[in-house]
């Protein structure tokens, strides 16, 4: 990632692998400027079993050289033959797996058993990779785009239960610190290779499925935790993490598509009303908002926010059926007002207690509302100034029947400071 604005300027050169053939010609012009009997069986044997690195093929010639001991096919078996130590790339390491040794000819038959040094070469193989994990991951997401041609699928119910066996080793690993488990994950693998590979290489992809998945994840979560941060305190009790990941949003999406004519709002019925009151609240309740974005076609549209028809759509199942432009329009502008407004008192029957309520507190005076007063004469202090029987007969034409009342005076002083107790606002 750090090179990857670097690569866009940068020359980048590729060198090829190294055919067995070819280097096994030139280390026998080498033998033959040196003096050292070899013949070319032992030198592709010796070409295989250092992986055609160059440098340990010389190296070992070198080392016969000085013994003064002729290059022969059992001298190379009982040779501990250095390689390189390097890290594998990982897609090589997939396509490795799933494809079958090519037959190497005399060398190999004549040499230590295939099935031996297949099985040596996989466990280097899986040990220079490393990230099991990744290994494991990669074998799982490219097993799934092959074309297997059994009758009864018994390699595939084989592999299921090496993927059961990597998930329990795993875990004991992983939860219980076992590490005398680890080496044991290491033939996972090589069981998959013994199942599945092919003589042609298959097309191996790069697993992106599980980061995905995980963003997606992350992704609800993120949503959902919005969702309950602003829904209100009566709705918020049972709406846990997971009630809201598992349940609670699909039915919460259904319920935001309700079916509407294509009418003037006037003309709705009273079920379309009360059911465009209903989704008013709902979408008020959980703080849902039809936004109005731009399209990069300069195509004007209305976006949920949070998105809750994102978090319930899936790659092959058939999306909700959204509501039209429309009616997206009418319900943002009902939401707001709801929001500005509070409870709409029209919308709802009269309740009873308050109306018992007002009977109450009939007899009571209240504040007079400052702001139809406005040609009262008052001072800098706020007292009246002029004649105050007048100003007090004009005050009980503006009484109010609601139990307490405010009035927002704009600016402030800091010449008079009072302290001011609560049971004088009431």
């Amino acid at each position: 990632a750090a090179l990857r604005d670097l690569r866009k300027i940068a020359t980048i050169v590729t060198f090829p692998q190294t055919q067995s053939a070819r280097l096994a010609y030139r280390l026998k012009n080498i033998c033959n400027i040196e003096a050292l009997t070899a013949d070319m069986a032992s030198l592709l044997y010796l070409c295989e079993k250092t992986d055609n690195d160059i440098r340990s093929s010389l190296n070992t010639l070198q080392f016969l050289k000085a013994k003064s001991e002729p290059l022969s096919m059992v001298k190379l078996r009982d040779l501990a033959v250095g390689s390189k130590d390097m890290q594998q790339n990982l897609y090589k390491f997939w396509s490795t797996i799933f494809t079958q040794p090519k037959a190497k000819g005399n060398a190999l038959q004549r040499g230590p058993s295939s099935d031996q040094q297949r099985l040596s070469d996989l466990l280097k193989l899986v040990s220079s990779t490393g990230e099991f994990e990744k290994q494991v991951e990669g074998v799982h997401e490219n097993l799934l785009l092959l074309k297997i041609r059994e009758a009864k699928f018994n390699s595939l119910v084989s592999s299921l239960d090496w993927f059961i066996f990597y998930d329990a080793m795993s875990d004991e690993v992983h939860k219980h610190m076992s590490w005398e488990l680890y080496s044991y994950l290491m033939y996972v693998p090589i069981a998959f290779h013994y199942l599945f590979a092919v003589i042609h290489p298959p097309k191996v992809v790069i697993p992106s499925s599980s980061r995905e998945t995980k963003q997606r994840q992350q992704s609800i979560q993120e949503t959902c935790d919005m969702i309950r941060r602003e829904t209100l305190p009566k709705a918020r009790l049972p709406l846990t993490p997971t009630y809201m990941s598992t349940e609670f949003v699909s039915y919460l999406a259904r319920m935001l598509c309700p079916i509407f004519r294509p009418v003037s709002v006037q003309l709705y019925s009273e079920k379309e009303k009360e059911a465009k009151l209903q989704l008013v609240e709902t979408m008020a309740c959980y703080d849902l908002q039809f936004v109005q974005s731009r399209t990069p076609e300069g195509l004007t549209q209305f976006n949920l926010e949070p998105d809750v028809y994102g978090m319930t759509s899936f790659p092959g199942v058939v999306e909700l059926k959204q509501l039209p432009y429309s009616i997206k329009q009418m319900l943002a502008r009902e939401v707001d007002l709801k929001r500005i407004s509070g409870v709409d008192a029209a919308a709802r029957p009269e309740d009873p207690s308050s109306n018992e309520a007002e009977e109450k507190t009939e007899g009571v005076k209240q504040k007079v509302d400052f702001s139809k007063e406005a040609e009262i004469p008052v001072n800098y202090l706020a007292k009246i100034v002029g004649n105050k029987s007048a100003f007090l007969r004009k005050k009980d034409s503006y009484v109010q029947k609601s139990r307490c009342f405010f009035k927002f005076n704009e600016g402030y002083s800091n010449a008079v400071r009072k302290p001011v107790k609560m049971s004088s606002f009431l």
